[in-house]
């Protein structure tokens, strides 16, 4: 595991900035595969000082969270000292991130006090510039969002929540090499992400792999089964990794679109919801959908939504 120290300029303002910026170099890091991922950590060291005061350093802190509640505390303790007429001694701090503050380790005055002497065992190493430049390095985030929506066509807010996880954005690019781009997008960023984030695990984490994904999606775009049935069959396959198809063979999931068997149950539902039918003569619009809904959680979400409408309507007008 490589061992890398980055130092930044003075250039940051808030601690939104910070968060932000440690978010998007972990990315980075991300992208260079193995870096993070392999047994890799992270501490970062912030850099404080407000009013062109004595800079205060808050050492290994272990999270982004860590560092923005540590920056937050550390603002407000300095503020609070200068409105008391004290001052903000150059110091090292830490970082307590059960109590959220920042209590002194030790005093700096001045550089001179970190004693740099030259490491005899550590020469000094001189880089060619043809070998830096014949590195090859790894697309990053940014570039991959801007070829990602030039590629593809895809809104600009799926291209970004896409490059946020290399695995992710991978998943997206076989997948959108067999379907719509714009489908699968949107399911991966509306309907992937959010059971993903419910959970709090990440792709790698799940049993999705993109071929399960494009069985998935194939069923729904080419109206085998219904969008109400394609979430259920998300939330189930998450987890267990199992073939859409499979599923939806072995338990007679696909979309009902007989008119005969569809007004049968639209015909009983109507009878056991007479206050709803009446609102809606009276003008309640919001009563059709309330009947659609009870025919749907009837049929399993497996009834073709138009014709039910179009059933619904003809019975009660």
């Amino acid at each position: 595991v490589p061992l890398m120290e980055i130092v930044t300029a003075p250039d940051m303002r808030s601690p939104e900035d910070v968060r932000h910026f440690l978010k998007e170099l972990i990315n980075l890091l991300r992208y260079t595969e193995g870096i993070i991922d392999v047994g890799g950590v992270m501490r970062a060291d912030v850099n404080i000082s407000i009013k062109k005061g004595n800079r205060v350093e808050i050492k290994n802190i272990t999270s982004i969270k860590g560092a923005y509640k540590a920056i937050k505390y550390e603002i407000l303790r300095q503020k609070n000292l200068y409105r008391g007429g004290g001052v903000v001694k150059q110091e090292t701090r830490g970082f307590d991130e059960k109590s959220l503050i920042t209590t002194s380790l030790r005093t700096k005055e001045t550089a001179a006090d970190y004693r740099y002497i030259p490491d005899p065992d550590i020469p000094p190493l001189a880089i060619e510039k043809s070998f830096v430049e014949g590195i090859k390095l790894p697309e990053t985030p940014q570039r991959r969002k801007k070829r990602l929506i030039e590629c593809y066509k895809i809104p600009q807010n799926y291209a970004q929540t896409l490059v946020r996880d290399k695995k992710l954005a991978d998943m997206f690019e076989r997948i959108a090499a067999e379907m719509d781009p714009k489908f699968a997008a949107n399911w991966i960023c509306e309907g992937i992400l959010g059971q993903l984030n419910y959970r709090g695990i990440s792709i790698r984490e799940s049993r999705l792999d993109s071929k399960i994904v494009v069985e998935l999606l194939e069923l729904i775009q080419n109206n085998i089964i219904t969008e109400n049935v394609g979430k259920k069959l998300l939330e189930r396959i998450i987890d267990s990794g199992e073939s859409p198809k499979k599923i939806v063979t072995d338990e007679h999931l696909a979309r009902i679109t007989k008119v005969d068997e569809l007004g049968v149950v639209v015909g009983s539902t109507i009878d056991e919801n007479p206050g709803a039918v009446n609102d809606y003569k009276l003008g309640n619009s919001g009563a059709l959908n309330f009947l659609m809904g009870q025919v749907m959680k009837k049929m399993r979400g497996r009834a073709d939504p138009g014709v039910v409408i179009k059933l619904l309507r003809e019975k009660l007008d």
